[in-house]
């Protein structure tokens, strides 16, 4: 399942990486990137709870740095559904996807030392 996310991680920046989009689209594609990065790496936590090869507490501390991500991910799109309202703030978007990429970079250390390279250490980003 890891291998999955690796390959669909890697589509994603190639993609976005060739792309020669407005800020509006390279925000839109790096939070919907973060979305599915997010989805499948929890479905792969889940995965391996159901496999018995992470516990019930090792699940736990995981989800705790999971909130941490996903509120600097709503944070992230909540800055971006002002910005497409009002056409103003795009230095708020931008500081907001870093500080979700760097979120993001805390929860997969943390998952990572749980559970050794179960997510991907970094987002790829357009928008920083």
């Amino acid at each position: 399942m890891n291998r999955k996310v690796s390959v669909l991680m890697l589509v994603m920046f190639v993609v976005l990486a060739g792309c020669a989009a407005s800020f509006e689209v390279k925000a839109y594609k790096t939070l919907a990137t973060a979305g599915i990065t997010y989805d499948a790496g929890m479905k792969t936590v889940a995965d391996l709870q159901k496999q018995g090869k992470v516990t019930a507490e090792q699940r736990t501390e995981i989800n705790r740095y999971a909130n941490f991500f996903y509120t600097a991910y709503q944070t992230a799109c909540s800055a971006f559904v002002s910005y497409k309202k009002t056409g103003a703030g795009e230095s708020a978007v931008t500081q907001a996807i870093t500080a979700m990429s760097a979120a993001w970079s805390t929860f997969a250390a943390n998952a990572n030392r749980i559970v050794p390279a179960v997510l991907t250490p970094t987002l790829p980003s357009e928008v920083q």
